[in-house]
C-alpha cells in the first residue's frame, strides 16, 4: 500500500508530481528447459505455454485441477543447478526451489504430510518422497464404461479408416487383431454391446475382429477414430480424458489387454502398456494421473540386423510403466547431484502453488515461482483493488484520480551478477521481497538507482528516496540485521554492529496472525519441526538465528545453556585469549576463568580480510577501553610460529610480529582431538560455558556453522570441520582452553603436592611422633 498508493499520492500532494515508478525485485523459483508441464492440450515444455493454456495444479493437497496460470517467468541463469534423480523423478531446478516433499520423522516409519521446501535444504538428504498421483473427478459421458474399455482397446490394437469403393460409396472399416485362442474380445465385444465379424489371418495363428457396419452407430464411431492418427500418430480427445477416474481405469485395462504386460521381480510387480505413437504415450500418462494411477515413459528405437527376421519395429517404441505402491520409492542420499547450467529457466504461478512437472518421461508435483503469490497477487487484489491496470513484460501501470499514475517494475534477481541489470535504473523507489536471499551487491546497485524518477524539471525539489526490504527472519550475521535500527527490537541476540544512518526496521513479533489462522495452527507446527528446533526458532517463532550445515562438532551446546541472556562482566581478574593468527581470516577471542572449571567467552573479533598487524592493533585498542588495566595471557596457533618474508627484509613470522607489537603468543597445542575436546568437556560441564549474547559468530558456530562437511551423498563425514567463517573463532577457543585447563591442572596438581609435602614434613618434626 506504501509503494501502490499512499507514497505516489503523497508525493503528488506534496510536489505535484504525477508519475512515479517503483520496483520490487525478488528472487525466483525456475525449471530449466528440459522440464515439461501438463496442461489442458497435453505436456508442453514451459517455451511452449501460450495465453489460453491451463495447467494441472493439485488443490488442497488432494485434486487434480487445471486452471490458468497467473504469470509465467522466463530468466536466463548461469550457474550450479540441484537436480534429483532415480526411477521415479527427475528433476533439475534453481538450488532455492521449492519441492513438494513428505518426511519421515519418526522411527514408526511414518510419513509426514507433504510441505513445500527448497531444494537446497534436503539436497543429499534421505527418507523424503514426492507426490506424483492425485485425485480426479471428471465427467460422467454418455458412454458405458465397458465401451471405455473397449476404446482402450481399439488404441492399443485397433485401426480405423473410411475409404473410396471402385464401384463407387465409402467403406467403412474398423479392425482389431488378437491371438486366435484369446477369448477375451468375445466378451469385451459383447458387454459393449458391439456387433462383429472374425476372419482367420492365413499368415499367422491370429484372428482379424472386424466390426459391423451395418450399425449407423459404427459409422459414426468409424468416422470419429479415423480422426484419431494410425499407429504411430494416435491420440486420445478431451472426452475420453475427461470422464471419470473408473471409466478410465477401464480404458487402461482394456489397452493393456490389448497391447501390454505384467512382470513380476520380487515383491514388485509393474504393468506396461506399448505404442509407436509419442502423442499416445503422453496421453497414456495423463490418463494414469487421472485414474489415481502414477505411470513413467521410457522411450527406445528397435532397428533390426540385416537378414533378421525380427518384426520389431524400426522407429521409436514407448513404454508407459504403471508404478505400484511399493515402487513408490524414498529418495535417496546418491541420487541428488548438483550441474552447471547455463541457459534459459521457467516456471509458472498457480493459486495451490504446485504443478505437475515431468522431466525424461517422470512426472511428479512440484512447487512453482512465488513472485505472483507472494508479491503481485497481495498487492493487485488485496492492497491495491481499484484502479485500471495494464500489464506487459512485468510491468503494471496504474492510473489514479487526478492523473497520478503509478508503474510497478517487477523484476527476477537470483545471482549477484544480476546486478548488472539495474545499472541502468531509473526508479523513485525499491521495494526487496526475501531481502536475506538477494545477494548485497544487487542491493548496493539499488540504492544508487533510487530517486532518479521522475527527471527533476526546472525548479522542481524532489529529494526524497524510497527503500524497502522484507524478508523471513535472518542469520544473526546476515547484514541486514545489523543494518537498521530496530523498532521493534529482534528477539535473543542483539546485533553487533550500529545501524547504518536513516536505516529503521519493525521486527515482527510472533505469533501476530494467530487471529487469523486455525486453532492450534502454531502447536502443530511446533510439533512437525521439533527435531529442527533451529528451524522452529527462526521461521515460526521469527527469532534470528542460524540452520545447521552438516554434522555439528559440539552436538550438546544450546542457547538456553550455554548463552547468558545478559552482558557477562568482567570479574577484574585475569584475561585469557586465543588467537588464529594465520592467513588472512585472523580471529581472537577473550576468555575469563570464574572458577578452576568454569569458563565465561567475554568477546569475540574477526575479520575476513586484515593483515596479522593491522588486526592485533584493533584487539589491543579495543581490549584496552573494554577491560582497563587487565593482564593478559595469550595462546595462539603454533603455525603462528612458520617464518615468512618479511616487509622489511629477512624472515619473520606473525607471532614474531605480534610479540613486536608487545603481545606475548604462546604456542598452543596442535592436536585436534585434545583441542576439541578441551572444549566438548567445558560443555559437559553444569555452568562450564558460557558465552556473552553478543558473541554471534561463536555462539552460531556452536549452533549450526561450525561442523564437518559430508562427503558426497553417502552419509558419512569428513573427519575435521569445514574451513569457513565459524571455524576462525572456534580455532580460536580451543587454542585458549586446551592450554588454560593444561596449565590449571598442572598448576593444582603442583600445589596438590606442595601441600602433601608440607603435612609429610611436619610429620617428622612434631616431638612424639
Amino acid at each position: 500500500m506504501e509503494f501502490g498508493y499512499y507514497l505516489p499520492m503523497a508525493i503528488f500532494n506534496t510536489y505535484g508530481i504525477k508519475r512515479t515508478r517503483w520496483t520490487v525485485v525478488r528472487n525466483t523459483y525456475c525449471y530449466d528447459d528440459q522440464t515439461e508441464i501438463l496442461t489442458e492440450r497435453g505436456w508442453q515444455f514451459f517455451k511452449d505455454l501460450r495465453v489460453e493454456d491451463k495447467v494441472a495444479t493439485l488443490q488442497n493437497g488432494r485434486y487434480l485441477r487445471f486452471e490458468t496460470p497467473f504469470e509465467c517467468q522466463s530468466f536466463d541463469f548461469d550457474g550450479e543447478m540441484i537436480g534429483v534423480r532415480n526411477e521415479g523423478v527427475d528433476l533439475l531446478t534453481t538450488p532455492n526451489h521449492r519441492y513438494y516433499v513428505s518426511n519421515r520423522r519418526t522411527r514408526k516409519k511414518v510419513w509426514g504430510e507433504y510441505e513445500l521446501t527448497p531444494a537446497e535444504d534436503i539436497y543429499g538428504k534421505y527418507l523424503y518422497r514426492m507426490k506424483r498421483d492425485a485425485e480426479w473427478v471428471g465427467v460422467k459421458p454418455k458412454q458405458t464404461i465397458d465401451f471405455f474399455e473397449f476404446l482402450g482397446f481399439w488404441y492399443a490394437e485397433g485401426y480405423a479408416g473410411i475409404y473410396q469403393r471402385k464401384g463407387g460409396g465409402l467403406h467403412y472399416r474398423i479392425i482389431l487383431t488378437q491371438d486366435r485362442n484369446n477369448k477375451y474380445p468375445l466378451d469385451l465385444f459383447k458387454r459393449a454391446g458391439i456387433k462383429y465379424t472374425i476372419f482367420e489371418r492365413k499368415d499367422g495363428d491370429c484372428n482379424n475382429y472386424v466390426l459391423s457396419i451395418k450399425s449407423r452407430k459404427i459409422k459414426k464411431l468409424v468416422e470419429e477414430l479415423s480422426k484419431y492418427g494410425k499407429a504411430t500418430t494416435k491420440w486420445i480427445p478431451d472426452y475420453i480424458k475427461n470422464a471419470p477416474p473408473e471409466y478410465l481405469r477401464s480404458f487402461l485395462y482394456g489397452y493393456f489387454r490389448g497391447d501390454g504386460s505384467c512382470r513380476t521381480r520380487g515383491e514388485h510387480k509393474s504393468t506396461h502398456l506399448y505404442t509407436s505413437s509419442k502423442r499416445l504415450a503422453d496421453d497414456l500418462q495423463e490418463i494414469a494421473l487421472r485414474a489415481g494411477h502414477v505411470a513413467n515413459i521410457n522411450s527406445s528405437n528397435y532397428i533390426p540386423k540385416e537378414g533378421s527376421n525380427s518384426f520389431k519395429p524400426t522407429g521409436p517404441s514407448y513404454t508407459i510403466t504403471l508404478i505400484t505402491e511399493k515402487k513408490y520409492n524414498p529418495v535417496t542420499r546418491n541420487t541428488w547431484r548438483k550441474e552447471k547450467y547455463k541457459g534459459k529457466v521457467y516456471c509458472c504461478s498457480v493459486s495451490s502453488r504446485v504443478i505437475y512437472v515431468r522431466r525424461n518421461g517422470k512426472a511428479v508435483w512440484c512447487g512453482n515461482s512465488e513472485l505472483w503469490d507472494t508479491v503481485k497477487q497481495p498487492m493487485f487484489e488485496d492492497w491495491i483493488p481499484w484502479g485500471t491496470s495494464n500489464e506487459k513484460h512485468d510491468t503494471y501501470i496504474f492510473g489514479y484520480p487526478n492523473g497520478v499514475v503509478v508503474e510497478f517494475w517487477f523484476r527476477a534477481c537470483d545471482r549477484p551478477d544480476h546486478a548488472k541489470k539495474f545499472k541502468s535504473l531509473l526508479t523513485t523507489g525499491v521495494w526487496i521481497e526475501e531481502a536475506s536471499e538477494v545477494d548485497p551487491d544487487v542491493k548496493r546497485t539499488l540504492k544508487g538507482r533510487i530517486g532518479r524518477y521522475p527527471k527533476l524539471k526546472k525548479g522542481e525539489d524532489f529529494p526524497l528516496e524510497f527503500w524497502l526490504e522484507t524478508s523471513n527472519p535472518m542469520e544473526v550475521e546476515h547484514e541486514m540485521f545489523s543494518m537498521y535500527k530496530w523498532i521493534v527490537e529482534p528477539p535473543g541476540v542483539v546485533p553487533s554492529k550500529p545501524p547504518l544512518a536513516d536505516h529503521e526496521g519493525f521486527w515482527q513479533p510472533p505469533y501476530e496472525n494467530q487471529s487469523n489462522l486455525r486453532p492450534g495452527y502454531y502447536d502443530k507446527l511446533k510439533e512437525r519441526y521439533r527435531d529442527s528446533p533451529e528451524f522452529y526458532d527462526m521461521y515460526v517463532l521469527g527469532k534470528p538465528g542460524s540452520m545447521v550445515k552438516g554434522k555439528l562438532v559440539y552436538y550438546d551446546f544450546t542457547r538456553d545453556k550455554h548463552v547468558a541472556k545478559e552482558t557477562l562482566p568482567w570479574h577484574k581478574g585475569r584475561l585469557y585469549r586465543g588467537w588464529d593468527n594465520t592467513g588472512n581470516h585472523p580471529a581472537c577471542v577473550v576468555l575469563q576463568l570464574v572458577s578452576p572449571n568454569k569458563i565465561h567467552i567475554l568477546k569475540e573479533f574477526h575479520h575476513d580480510r586484515m593483515g596479522i598487524l593491522d588486526f592485533t592493533q584493533w584487539v589491543v585498542i579495543e581490549c584496552n577501553q573494554l577491560f582497563e588495566g587487565a593482564t593478559y595471557t595469550d595462546y595462539a596457533d603454533p603455525a603462528g610460529e612458520n617464518k615468512v618474508a618479511s616487509p622489511v627484509g629477512g624472515l619473520t613470522s606473525n607471532a614474531e610480529m605480534m610479540r613486536d607489537f608487545g603481545v606475548n603468543v604462546i604456542p598452543s597445542d596442535q592436536n585436534w582431538e585434545a583441542r576439541r575436546e578441551s572444549v566438548q568437556k567445558q560443555i559437559g560441564i553444569e555452568g562450564g560455558l558460557l558465552v556473552d549474547p553478543s558473541c554471534a559468530r561463536t555462539i552460531n558456530g556452536f549452533i549450526s556453522g561450525y561442523s564437518y562437511a559430508q562427503i558426497g551423498t553417502t552419509g558419512t563425514y569428513k573427519d575435521r570441520p569445514m574451513k569457513n567463517r565459524y571455524s576462525d573463532v572456534h580455532d580460536s577457543i580451543q587454542y585458549a582452553l586446551v592450554k588454560i585447563f593444561r596449565s590449571e591442572s598442572g598448576r593444582a596438581n603442583a600445589l596438590k603436592m606442595a601441600r602433601q609435602q608440607r603435612e609429610h614434613f611436619k610429620r617428622l618434626t612434631i616431638p612424639g611422633i
